[in-house]
């Protein structure tokens, strides 16, 4: 079928040789050059849904980049016979966007069904150099259905990505199935956690220390990540399923929760959701109820009715006996990793939803609504590639990828999941560095991530003085400006470039902060921005500065113990700047100047 618009042609094939499936489209733009494809499938009966290819071409224009919510932080523009993507409820979002070197929108596609698992691409179409879409849906085998639903927004708007990005998570809130859960102010708050300082090697004494320290810098959350179920230092999921404090690492784990809750603590666990290990003495009562088995555990089926209860009972009684404040809900992604549905060959048996990724939409809302039942103001927190519209709708924190000791990595996987991501929180990856690091590179891993809540996960009493002096200034910075630093909508700038600079602005303050030498920061004043920070983030002791200033502006420049260092106000115009590597300079106009002269921040 080819549907003929004044910008391209649609081409959708449906792998239906019997013609059993009604296929229907509707083509409309709402604005000036923001359009919506819209098409259904209708059946007389439930039949397996036939595989459905939509594909189309494009000027390629000025195009550098294709940015997507995966984005790996160099030029991704590749050909259309290159990598494909492949999302789903729980790996990342179908959305494309493309963008030219300046950041401005070339052309942006999404998709609504952000559930089941697709295929979606774009590249340069090299006979003719232009760029080709293909969206593929139905690729892997269903159970039945007898109606499908999908919408295309083909967004030619030149706007700069950033925005374009967020209109798109605008969108996707607005469709059915999607949504916020709300988001509580604790979760903006410091964290501690105690996967890369301590892995599975908890116990509760540490754990107090830990917090004791972690206090003294102003965080106010623990998550005490795996290893807490069980007795030794096991990797993988073998030991998953049984769901108990380990009562030789925790012997009075309701003791322990409230001693760490009365140092001003919230108390989160770790739960691996899909697994049942094979050390587990629930391992064989759900045999039979496995999607597929890895070496060391099962992966539970959702689509059992017993399977959600077994789950969602297990996170209920933890925050109800335990007193815990939220949980940490992991390895999601691996329900849609299943390939070859057993329900195809065996039959639904006692299985109540067909598909699985509608199975695991009704788990994570009921489970979400049960932790919420027992404490409204739960904390819970996913992270990538687990990170769409469906899991805001579950839980309140968005935290990047594993990323362990990489600056770069973190900078980009929290960037990315800022500008999708909406009033959700979103926090780094646990921050971790050497303690005889020079303080300046420690710095480093909390000026990348300066856009994202910290997570720190460094055995704090091991701190030389200097990396404590830094601790306590820079997470003091991000608490004291954190309307500026995780609730603006941000400007990043260059996602080929893995983001050298970025800019926000909120509350009468803008900020630029430099992760890349040899490139220039614009700043200034303006009716509504009495306050200016420049942040040197790179490994240089100059950085370049556009400015705009006034007649009297203070200047105060700070490295990143927090120490003041000599500094002239510099003037008006393109400036290159004394600032040693992790430095925070502020300028001031010069009325906010005198009304707040004794204010260090």
């Amino acid at each position: 079928m080819e549907i003929r618009t004044d910008r391209t042609i649609f081409r959708l094939d449906k792998n239906d040789p019997d013609s059993v499936w009604d296929l229907r489209t509707s083509w409309k733009e709402t604005e000036k050059d923001l359009f919506f494809l819209e098409f259904s499938l209708d059946a007389a009966e439930d039949l397996p849904p036939p595989e459905l290819t939509l594909s189309w071409d494009l000027p390629l224009l000025d195009t550098v980049n294709c940015w997507t919510t995966c984005h790996g932080g160099g030029s991704e523009l590749q050909p259309d016979w290159g990598r494909k993507h492949h999302f789903s409820i729980a790996d990342e979002i179908p959305e494309l966007v493309f963008h030219n070197r300046e950041g401005i929108c070339t052309v942006a596609a999404a998709y609504s069904d952000a559930m089941r698992v697709t295929e979606f691409s774009g590249g340069i179409h090299e006979s003719d150099c232009s760029l080709r879409f293909t969206l593929k849906v139905f690729t892997r085998k269903e159970m039945p259905l007898r109606h499908y639903r999908g919408i295309l927004r083909l967004d030619l708007r030149r706007m700069f990505f950033a925005d374009t990005v967020r209109a798109i998570s605008a969108w996707f809130a607005t469709l059915p199935g999607y949504g916020n859960t709300p988001v509580p102010e604790s979760a903006f708050d410091p964290l501690y956690s105690t996967w890369y300082s301590y892995h599975h090697d908890v116990h509760d004494r540490t754990v107090l220390q830990e917090c004791r320290e972690a206090a003294k810098y102003g965080m106010k959350t623990l998550i005490v990540d795996s290893g807490w179920d069980n007795d030794d230092n096991t990797l993988g999921p073998i030991a998953c399923g049984d769901w108990e404090p380990s009562k030789k690492r925790f012997p009075d784990f309701a003791s322990h929760v409230r001693e760490i809750q009365n140092l001003g603590f919230r108390y989160l666990l770790w739960f691996a959701v899909p697994f049942i290990g094979k050390h587990s003495s629930r391992y064989a009562h759900f045999q039979g109820k496995y999607l597929f088995e890895l070496p060391d555990a099962g992966v539970l089926d959702p689509r059992f009715p017993d399977v959600r209860k077994f789950l969602i009972d297990s996170c209920s009684r933890l925050m109800r006996e335990y007193g815990i404040d939220g949980l940490k809900l992991d390895f999601i992604n691996t329900f849609t990793e299943c390939t070859d549905d057993p329900a195809l060959t065996s039959g639904m048996g006692e299985r109540d939803i067909p598909v699985i990724t509608d199975a695991v939409d009704r788990l994570m809302t009921d489970l979400s609504s049960a932790i919420r039942a027992v404490r409204p103001d739960a904390l819970i927190e996913f992270r990538q590639c687990y990170i769409g519209p469906a899991i805001r709708k579950y839980g309140n924190l968005l935290r990047a990828a594993d990323c362990p000791a990489d600056p770069g990595g973190n900078r980009r996987r929290t960037l990315n999941l800022r500008l999708t991501s909406g009033c959700t929180a979103v926090h780094s990856d646990m921050l971790e560095w050497r303690s005889d690091y020079d303080v300046r590179h420690a710095a480093l891993q909390l000026l990348n991530i300066m856009f994202s809540v910290p997570q720190i996960s460094v055995r704090l009493a091991e701190l030389p003085s200097d990396h404590r002096q830094m601790l306590e200034f820079l997470l003091g910075f991000f608490v004291r400006h954190r309307a500026l630093l995780v609730k603006s909508d941000l400007h990043p700038c260059a996602p080929d470039q893995n983001y050298p600079l970025v800019y926000a602005e909120a509350e009468g303050e803008r900020i630029a902060v430099l992760y890349c030498g040899g490139i220039t920061a614009e700043l200034g004043f303006s009716p509504t921005i009495r306050s200016l920070y420049l942040v040197n983030a790179t490994e240089r002791e100059h950085v370049f500065a556009d400015l705009t200033l006034l007649p009297g502006t203070a200047a105060l420049l700070r490295d990143c113990r927090g120490e003041i260092l000599p500094f002239e106000p510099p003037q008006t115009g393109l400036s290159r700047l004394r600032m040693p590597p992790g430095s925070i300079l502020r300028l001031r106009a010069p009325e906010f100047s005198e009304s707040r002269k004794g204010d260090l921040s």
